[in-house]
Parts: structure tokens; sequence; C-alpha cells
């Protein structure tokens, strides 16, 4: 992580660029001491875009398995129950 005073954007744009595309971290700007701006490459938005529509997916899964009234088995028990069902 990197923190910078928000002025060094007017003053050196290109270093804030050059970092923020060749560490792929986050660059924090300050205004008077205190958080003012975030600036990152568009690669790492777009990386972090996808773990949080894959983070909000696999807990609407999790929602919507401990809303389900059906009781779950492990994979031992599944396999034991059907072929009880199919096999014998």
């Amino acid at each position: 992580m990197i923190i910078r005073p928000a002025t060094i954007m007017r003053n050196d744009y290109n270093l804030i660029s050059k970092y923020a595309h060749q560490s792929g971290e986050i660059v924090y700007l300050t205004k008077y001491g205190k958080g003012d701006l975030v600036v990152m490459s568009i690669k790492t938005f777009e990386q972090r875009e996808e773990k949080f529509k894959f983070y909000h997916t696999v807990m609407q899964a999790d929602l919507d398995r401990q809303k389900s009234a059906e009781e779950l088995f492990d994979g031992d028990d599944a396999i034991a129950r059907l072929k009880a069902k199919f096999i014998d």
C-alpha cells in the first residue's frame, strides 16, 4: 500500500499511474493529512470486482441453503441412501 498527498496527482500523475500498474496495489491519496481518494489500475479494479461477484454468489448460495427446509447429508450418507433406494 502506498499513501501519498493528493497534490502528487497534479504534480506527478505518471509516477502514480506507473506504480499502480506495475504493483497492482491501491494508491491512497490524502488531502490535508486525511484520506481523500483511492487510485488503482483498471486491471486491479476488474480483478476486485470479479472477487466481489464470486463472494456475493457464494454468500447467496449459503443463504439459500440456510433457508432451505431440506435435510443436508454428507457425501457418504447420500451415496448410501441412493444405493439403498436404487440398488436394494
